[in-house]
């Protein structure tokens, strides 16, 4: 168990294999974080990659973590 710092915020982030076959990861605390890919990896990748760069937009998130919920 992992114990979170008083200023550190959770960031959930949703990985799950689509019927086509595709991979897509979303986050409903990031909006516009949608990742579609074809490996579990990269998806998890890219979706990191992305919410940091969202992360600008949400000043009041000052130390982000990062969890993944697989589907």
């Amino acid at each position: 168990m992992t114990l979170l710092d008083q200023n550190e915020t959770v960031i959930t982030i949703r990985v799950e294999k689509l019927p086509e076959g595709v991979w897509l990861a979303t986050s409903d605390r990031l909006d516009g974080l949608i990742v579609e890919t074809r490996s579990r990896e990269e998806a998890i990748d890219l979706a990191r990659n992305l919410a940091e760069d969202l992360l600008e937009d949400y000043p009041e998130i000052k130390n982000p973590s990062f969890r993944y919920h697989f589907l």
